[in-house]
């Protein structure tokens, strides 16, 4: 009786998966090759040079200060993070993972604080690049003051006593979106418990902006000192 030698290599659930899918891209007319080749070659290339940006980034501003890096509720923290940030296309997105990775290296896990990361991650996972711009934006200002979120004469966040509708001025940098979209997140901002906002103005605008308080807890984590008004 001949002797054959078995093959031992069993692909395993998730191998075969890829694999089926991966037939089905490459099986779509005049697209499919280029598909293939965007997802399972230039796609993982651009995810991967993603986080090791971040990673860099982050390394570099700790340089040698004292952190919890090597604690396991930061490894845990990074299991969760960087599949989010491997997928996170827009700039806006990647800097508010960056700014959350880079603050939780600084903060003992044994405190009370550390509880809000997962929230953060979560809430920057959900969120557009718009949303997240006008929460960071927001964040460094003077929350003793009403802020106004107003339409022009481009989108900007500025101080309501020193904003005048009869003539408006560009008081501080304009958020690069348009002006619908931003509308639109600011009302689901308010919906998610996020922000809260006074009143909305028929002209384009939102008066006397403010976190929440599950805001103020979550939005801290995802900005840094790089942040300006």
């Amino acid at each position: 009786m001949s002797k054959h030698k078995q093959d031992t290599s069993v692909l395993n659930p998730n191998e075969e998966l890829l694999n089926v899918g991966q037939a089905i891209i490459k099986s779509i007319p005049w697209i499919g090759t280029a598909l293939d080749q965007m997802i399972f070659g230039r796609l993982a290339e651009l995810r991967l040079q993603r986080i090791e940006k971040t990673l860099r980034e982050i390394g570099e501003a700790l340089g040698d200060s004292k952190n919890f890096v090597d604690s396991e509720e930061y490894a845990n923290l990074l299991e969760v993070v960087l599949p989010k940030l491997a997928r996170a296309t827009g700039e806006a997105k990647r800097e508010r993972f960056r700014s959350l990775l880079l603050n939780a290296a600084a903060q003992d896990p044994a405190g009370q604080e550390w509880a809000a990361t997962s929230l953060a991650a979560d809430l920057v996972a959900e969120l557009d690049d718009p949303a997240l711009f006008v929460l960071a934006r927001l964040f460094v200002f003077d929350n003793s003051k009403d802020v106004d979120f107003v339409s022009l004469p481009s989108p900007q966040l500025v101080y309501s006593e020193s904003f005048d509708w009869q003539s408006p001025d560009q008081l501080t940098p304009a958020i690069p979106y348009a002006w619908p979209v931003l509308e639109e997140w600011m009302w689901r901002l308010k919906e998610r418990r996020i922000l809260t906002f006074k009143s909305h103005d028929a002209r384009g605008g939102f008066g006397g902006i403010e976190f929440t308080a599950l805001g103020q807890t979550v939005i801290a984590w995802i900005v840094d000192e790089g942040d300006v008004a």
